[in-house]
């Protein structure tokens, strides 16, 4: 094998320390070839402003890319991923997928744009098309690699087909063990299957990684989420405010062992324990009331801080509103959504 140019060998140390949450390193190993290789570069330091929870940034960066090189595939994935994310632009994400599928040429490169069409259709409610292109997808043999696999598994999960999703998550774990993703579209395979025991050893393992996996860079210590939380229950009416005194809101990292044997979803945001205020009138005394928010549950749905800080404010409301016996609607109708 010929002997690596300097500036592939720069490239590749830069994801090679993101990988491993080393953005300065990364960015700085970036701004050195930036002259030599935009479109790399640029797509690389999109990768860097994106892990930092700045979008905006993120696709800047990868449109110089793509400006530089408009037959280079990785930046149009990253910037559909990031239209169907923080970005909240769908029509964009379409267009960038069917982009990438013209863009590809190699097997693995069809495959990815293929799941990129299919996730953009299911964020637009659009089953039909979502299906028609896991539909192009090879059957039989397996795919590039253990993340396709994955992908495939949770596209096929929303779609309601367990007996392919099953499949395909069983192929990602075959591959790759560590796969959190994975393990968690198996749990909800099991759950839905009615296959209890089977849930809880998978969802236990999702918690076993999820907690050895490391922080995001721009993720809220806990000190700022409870002062957050502190602000937003000072924002409730009076009377729900006063209700809630002697209801403690605790913050946690993660869902117990215990929870998820009692069939908790070891990735939900957050908990309300205990007896509703209208149940309580007529069930007589009840247990001890208490909200549980999970910290890097929230983080892991967000993509930057502010994402979490509404995440954590959603979730607040949804929690007290199941002290207070309330639905979504209820919650809305009070001006709490």
């Amino acid at each position: 094998m010929p002997p690596m140019d300097p500036v592939t060998a720069h490239i590749d140390r830069g994801w090679e320390l993101i990988e491993k949450g080393d953005l300065k390193g990364a960015e700085k190993a970036a701004r050195q070839v930036l002259e030599q290789a935009k479109p790399e570069a640029h797509t690389l330091l999109g990768a860097v402003a994106s892990a930092r929870g700045e979008p905006e940034e993120a696709m800047d960066h990868f449109r110089k890319a793509m400006d530089a090189d408009p037959e280079y595939l990785d930046p149009v994935l990253y910037a559909a991923e990031l239209c169907m994310g923080p970005l909240g632009d769908l029509d964009e994400a379409e267009r960038l997928a069917e982009q990438a599928l013209e863009l590809a040429e190699e097997e693995d490169e069809y495959v990815d744009a293929l799941l990129l069409r299919a996730e953009v259709a299911l964020l637009a409610d659009d089953d039909e098309a979502a299906a028609a292109a896991m539909g192009e997808l090879p059957e039989e043999v397996p795919l590039p690699d253990a993340s396709y696999e994955m992908r495939a598994g949770h596209l096929w999960l929303e779609l309601g087909e367990l007996e392919q999703a099953e499949k395909r998550l069983r192929a990602a774990l075959a591959a790759d063990d560590t796969l959190a993703d994975a393990w968690h579209g198996l749990g909800l395979v099991h759950e839905q299957a009615g296959r209890e025991d089977d849930r809880t050893a998978a969802m236990l393992r999702v918690r076993e990684l999820d907690l050895a996996a490391p922080d995001e860079a721009w993720a809220l210590p806990a000190g700022e989420v409870a002062r957050i939380t502190e602000e937003q229950l000072g924002k409730l009416p009076d009377v729900f405010r006063e209700r809630l005194t002697n209801v403690p809101i605790q913050i946690d990292e993660y869902p117990s062992e215990e929870l998820i044997k009692d069939g908790l979803d070891p990735r939900l945001l957050g908990v309300f324990s205990g007896t509703s205020i209208t149940e309580k009138s007529s069930m007589g005394p009840a247990g001890v009331d208490v909200i549980v928010l999970f910290r890097r549950n929230i983080h892991r749905v967000a993509h930057t801080a502010e994402e979490a800080q509404e995440e954590l404010r959603v979730t607040i409301l949804h929690e007290t509103g199941h002290f207070f016996g309330l639905d979504e609607e209820g919650l809305a109708e009070l001006g709490l959504d």
